[in-house]
């Protein structure tokens, strides 16, 4: 499975209007695309950021996407925007749990090359998401990589803010994690907090 990313950043007070569109123009046609297999749109209305994340069966079909998926920013979403987003393309190297019903979500960036890949997989598909799985709240995580360029993204889904937060904290599962996986990392991460505004 493949994804893509868009970063986006709101215009002032604009962000629920942005949502009301992707919802009602944007989201229809794109889930008739071939090789469609959902998308979330995570927010944080502090700051008018987010993400809108779809998933692809293949990565043909992701490709196939791209050039619609570029149009509808530009005709329907970019109005609401402070700039043109710049999309990026992961590959889905774990998948566990479901996004879906996930009311909140985590995400940090995942600096790992190509040649430390597998090898920071199996840590964190053998350590870290049996512990994952018993944490209360926890619905699902995705774990994008982009080999070619040695970045990815994780996600974790929550059914509350507090129990997101609640395995950030110093001694908890994510801070043990991240300690872990460090000596596969070519950089610092970095973290963000997310309600989930869409998904399917």
């Amino acid at each position: 499975m493949y994804a893509r990313v868009i970063p986006i950043q709101c215009r002032p007070d604009l962000l629920t209007d942005f949502l009301s569109v992707y919802r009602s123009a944007v989201l229809p046609p794109l889930v008739r695309e071939p090789g469609f297999h959902g998308a979330l749109v995570l927010s944080d209305p502090e700051v008018h950021t987010g993400f809108i994340v779809t998933l692809w069966n293949s990565e043909a079909a992701l490709a196939q996407s791209e050039m619609k998926s570029r149009k509808a920013v530009a005709a329907m979403l970019l109005p609401f925007l402070t700039a043109h987003p710049q999309p990026e393309r992961y590959e889905v190297l774990v998948r566990a749990g479901q996004h879906v019903g996930g009311l909140f979500a985590r995400m940090i960036t995942l600096p790992v090359p190509e040649a430390q890949l597998e090898s920071a997989r199996t840590v964190y598909e053998q350590e870290y998401l049996p512990v994952l799985r018993q944490q209360p709240g926890f619905q699902g995580v995705l774990w994008l990589a982009n080999r070619a360029h040695g970045s990815g993204r994780g996600l974790s889904f929550w059914t509350s803010r507090d129990q997101m937060q609640a395995a950030d904290r110093e001694n908890e599962i994510f801070p043990r994690v991240l300690s872990r996986l460090a000596e596969y990392f070519s950089a610092p991460t970095e973290r963000g907090y997310y309600a989930v505004s869409v998904q399917i």
